[in-house]
């Protein structure tokens, strides 16, 4: 997690140190001046806070008499700092110091200054865990100790001092970490009052049963319960870091946030892990899951209020957390924590450090196994054996498939569309019975074909994906909707293609995916008030998005509502947040056509050159030509009509609608000529030839009787 000041006010798992010196207040003002800055040049020399200032992966903040360094990358720099420390003051008796490690969640908050602040439960603990110490001790909390006791050779120096009551009555449990030449052996004055002897811990074993005997395995932090009657006075405080008693009703919502992420080279998996624990997860029929689209506007923004999150997404529980950079090169640190939204309370939280990338999969999996249990789900076997169907268990397989995700969830430009498919080809490469990754190369394919130029072979492939996919697991409902697609714009195969969008929307009848195409579907066969109830239907699962917002104001349009198409694209271009350019300059040609059909040229011929401007590809640069026709601007629309003519890939269907806007007797030939073209080699935008406004002028032509029968219309 970058500590830029831009990238304040989220949640992260943190790796705290808190140092104070003891007997601090009783020494006279200029002592404690020198004291301080001592301890600060101490500070500054160690080798731990130098490598993670280095990659800013490190918040130092003052607390008068003492330090706490925040470590947000390496879970054992916080130990390696307080070791070389307690080596140094061995060296230093002017400098009494105490210092206490813990490991947990903590927001991350710009000052008034603009500077990046730490706060919160992990904050509070790593304090109180320091509190407990004498000078010289280095205690560490017992999610702390899990952690270090697994990432290197400390166990023997580990000592588990049982539990200490802190502030409120809360009941920390503690280790002592000392050798002969760093640390404390003796037991804290605070807990001298027991004859309790610390204890190393020595194998893996006894780590397990001594760690309340509720810390989790390798790779995985838990957090521990400290009762429930204390826990209430101390809630602010402590139920960040502790697991909180499983509340005995049910959840029945749960939206799956997009992670936070370090750089820019990480935002596949902060997409990916969130989208494929939300597909893992809306299989069961006992839990509604938001859509990890509907959940993509929450991208890169705090989640400071969960509550008013849950609220608007209807969902009673939420799943956040953060990607980094591991410590070690090619490797991945990753942290989620479960949240109920009623109480605003954390129900469980996993932390996976120095993951290889070939471990992301499963970490996934077992995240998504673990949540129907956290949310007080009793699963059967079958609806367990949901949760992995469809999946992959090849790590490689499913780090691919997250990029060409990542890809396609964020555009639809063809180039974009094409690594897409790349990926999903490459991860069928290293498993290939990944349905889903089947599925979503067909969808690729499909709209390349769309948006580029038409090409058969595309299309062939397109449906052998599909058709692949739903052989490997005939309920993926997505495999269904592909292959509805392909019928839809290829064959025009009529019957096939609704019957597979139905058989889609029975499986899944929350995919808005489905719900879009099929209102295309409905359109093209001239259904157009249905259409508009599929594309309702379709907004509702996924208010947000842009495409769908764009395809309701096309819906409009082919219905010939026109003031209501208006309204919802001018709001659809309205919320543009950074969706790609390919998406806002299809709401700009959805509203040119619009205004088309409004007889208003002018405005028309506007809306067509920003979609243009907007993704330059060769269908919208004949799209703005014929905005210009329309307009009187003949020159510049003939201009455009003499360069795409020379070009083989100029889409032909579209060179057919300039054609038409120009008017004269020729064009209207030259345009039928097109038309005809375009039906032989399956154009996919002939499956609107039906209802498409542009080609009313040659409606009473009697060769356009000719076209409707050649598509089966």
């Amino acid at each position: 997690m970058s500590t830029e000041p831009e990238q304040a006010s989220t949640l992260d798992f943190a790796h705290v140190l808190f140092m104070d010196i003891v007997g601090y207040s009783k020494l006279p003002t200029d002592e404690q001046r020198g004291v301080t800055q001592r301890l600060n040049q101490l500070v500054g020399d160690t080798v731990a806070f130098k490598q993670a200032e280095a990659l800013n992966e490190l918040i130092c903040l003052p607390t008068g008499d003492g330090i706490a360094l925040v470590f947000l990358g390496d879970p054992e720099a916080p130990l390696r700092c307080a070791i070389e420390l307690s080596r140094a003051l061995r060296q230093d008796s002017r400098i009494k110091l105490r210092m206490g490690i813990h490991s947990g969640p903590v927001y991350l908050v710009a000052d008034i200054n603009k500077k990046i602040n730490a706060t919160g439960a992990g904050m509070n603990v790593a304090q109180r865990v320091m509190d407990c110490g004498d000078a010289g001790h280095i205690l560490v909390s017992a999610a702390a100790a899990d952690t270090l006791s697994q990432l290197s050779s400390w166990s023997g120096n580990l000592h588990d001092l049982g539990e200490c009551e802190v502030k409120h009555g809360v009941k920390l449990h503690l280790f002592n970490i000392h050798a002969d030449h760093f640390g404390k052996p003796e037991l804290p004055s605070r807990l001298a009052y027991t004859d309790k002897k610390s204890e190393p811990i020595k194998s893996d074993s006894d780590r397990k049963q001594t760690l309340f005997g509720v810390l989790k395995r390798r790779n995985r932090t838990a957090i521990v319960g400290a009762g429930a009657v204390t826990l209430m006075l101390s809630i602010v405080v402590i139920l960040m870091l502790v697991r909180h008693k499983q509340p005995t009703g049910r959840f029945s919502s749960l939206a799956v946030l997009p992670f936070n992420y370090q750089s820019k080279e990480m935002e596949y998996l902060a997409d990916g892990i969130p989208e494929s624990i939300t597909y893992s997860l809306v299989k069961l029929p006992t839990l509604s899951v938001i859509p990890h689209s509907t959940t993509l506007r929450y991208k890169g923004q705090p989640l400071d209020d969960p509550q008013k999150v849950g609220s608007s997404l209807h969902a009673q529980a939420l799943l956040t957390g953060n990607v980094r950079k591991g410590s070690a090169n090619n490797t991945v640190s990753v942290f989620a924590e479960l949240i109920d939204v009623g109480s605003g309370t954390h129900l469980e939280a996993w932390n996976f450090p120095d993951l290889q990338l070939s471990e992301v999969g499963q970490i996934e999996q077992n995240i998504a196994q673990e949540i129907p249990e956290k949310l007080s789900l009793n699963l059967s076997a079958a609806e367990k054996a949901l949760l992995r169907k469809g999946t992959t268990e090849n790590p490689e397989a499913n780090r691919l498939y997250q990029l060409g995700r990542s890809y396609w969830n964020n555009s639809r430009k063809v180039s974009d569309l094409e690594t897409a498919k790349k990926y999903f080809e490459e991860a069928i490469g290293k498993d290939p019975n990944f349905a889903r990754a089947y599925a979503k190369l067909a969808d690729s394919l499909t709209l390349i074909n769309v948006y580029g130029t038409s090409s058969e072979a595309l299309m062939l492939d397109a449906k052998k994906a599909a058709e692949k996919a739903l052989q490997i697991d005939d309920n993926l409902a997505e495999a269904h909707t592909s292959l509805a697609y392909y019928y839809f714009r290829y064959e025009w195969n009529w019957p096939g293609a609704e019957k597979e969008f139905a058989r889609s929307i029975k499986l899944d009848p929350d995919y808005p995916t489905a719900r879009d195409w099929y209102a295309d579907f409905l359109e093209a066969m001239g259904r157009t008030d249905e259409a508009i109830k599929q594309m309702k239907k379709a907004l509702e699962l996924d208010p947000a998005d842009i495409t769908l917002n764009a395809d309701l104001g096309l819906a409009f349009c082919y219905a010939h509502q026109n003031e209501e198409a208006i309204k919802q694209l001018s709001k659809t271009l309205e919320m543009d947040t950074g969706a790609d350019k390919g998406r806002l300059a299809q709401a700009h040609n959805y509203l040119g056509l619009t205004y088309e059909q409004q007889e208003n040229f002018a405005l028309a011929s506007s809306e067509y050159e920003k979609a243009y401007n907007l993704d330059n590809s060769l269908r919208f640069h004949a799209i703005q030509a014929r905005g210009y026709a329309l307009s009187g601007k003949i020159a510049q629309a003939q201009q455009i009509l003499d360069e795409l003519s020379k070009n083989k890939d100029a889409p032909i269907f579209y060179l057919a609608l300039l054609h038409a806007a120009l008017g004269k007797p020729d064009n209207i030939d030259t345009a039928f000529t097109l038309l005809n073209k375009a039906i032989e080699n399956k154009a996919p935008a002939v499956a609107f030839l039906k209802i498409d406004p542009r080609l009313d002028n040659l409606r009473k032509d009697h060769r356009f009787e000719d076209l409707l029968r050649r598509v089966n219309l």
